[in-house]
């Protein structure tokens, strides 16, 4: 009896390795383990791939593959999710991209790199008040990203937090304003 392999899988069918262990996963797609190798016998895949196809033609009839379609077309067919776009809802949310938004929330980012967290934190509309970064380098990618944020203040600068002098003029610096959260990223 013939085996397949995950990987053999997706290659067969042209689906995502990540889409066939979601299968897999979810029982959809029988498999067994043999050693630390996850296999399909032939008569799993067939039967499977006989439930897809019906799954596939049924989702083709029902997507929309107008031209006005953002999404990636390709990747609709090969990892068959119910794809919805949000782009245009995001715009009026994001506030990476509309920066001069009004933000409710600070937030101190340690350990920040060159602000990664903070962008993310900063597209939830979150205002970052303080940062601690040891590596020059990706405080001047930081303050660069940054500063194109309304109310972005420069308070940030290549420093060590294990000194005592740097966490105190960090507390400092954000005594006069509420601090909401505090996200460290790894050092």
């Amino acid at each position: 009896m013939k085996e397949y392999s995950i990987n053999e899988i997706a290659e067969l069918t042209g689906k995502t390795v990540k889409f066939v262990r979601r299968e897999v996963a979810s029982g959809s797609l029988k498999s067994y383990k043999k050693g630390n190798k996850t296999l399909i016998t032939e008569e799993d895949y067939n039967e499977w791939k006989t439930t897809m196809d019906e799954k596939y033609n049924s989702f083709l009839e029902s997507a929309d593959f107008s031209k006005s379609s953002k999404i990636n077309k390709e990747k609709k067919k090969n990892d068959i999710i119910n794809w919805i776009d949000i782009s245009d809802e995001m715009k009026n949310i994001d506030g990476w991209a509309n920066n001069k938004q009004i933000r409710d929330f600070n937030f101190i980012d340690l350990f920040t790199g060159a602000g990664g967290l903070s962008c993310g934190l900063t597209m939830a509309g979150m205002m970052p008040v303080g940062s601690v970064e040891i590596m020059p380098q990706a405080v001047d990618t930081y303050k660069s990203n940054f500063s194109k944020i309304k109310g972005f203040k420069e308070n940030v600068s290549d420093r060590d937090i294990r000194e005592e002098k740097i966490k105190q003029d960090l507390v400092d610096s954000v005594k006069d304003k509420h601090v909401h959260l505090i996200a460290g990223g790894f050092p």
